[in-house]
């Protein structure tokens, strides 16, 4: 179960006003199981398209990094940029 960061019962609250319905303090229960399960189902389909990707491997960060560019020595100059990415997933660092 992970915990979120905003209070539960601010967005219960929220919530009531946008639908107007008045806040009955369960409605924050039912947002924090509801929001758990959420989180199992997100977690559960990204654990799923890893196997898909066959991203799940014990070696596949070291087959798809290259730890040349992520290895600095001691008094090396630095560049202007430490590496690139694009915006495809950083499929084209490969």
């Amino acid at each position: 179960c992970t915990c979120p960061c905003f209070s539960i019962q601010a967005q219960c609250k929220m919530l009531c006003y946008l639908h107007n319905v008045p806040y009955r303090p369960y409605l924050s229960q039912q947002l924090t199981h509801a929001f758990d399960v959420y989180l199992k189902i997100l977690h559960r389909v990204n654990q799923k398209i890893q196997v898909v990707l066959n991203c799940n491997t014990r070696e596949w960060r070291l087959r798809n990094e290259c730890l040349a560019c992520f290895y600095h020595i001691k008094d090396e100059p630095k560049l202007m940029f430490d590496w690139l990415v694009s915006i495809d997933g950083n499929n084209s660092l490969k």
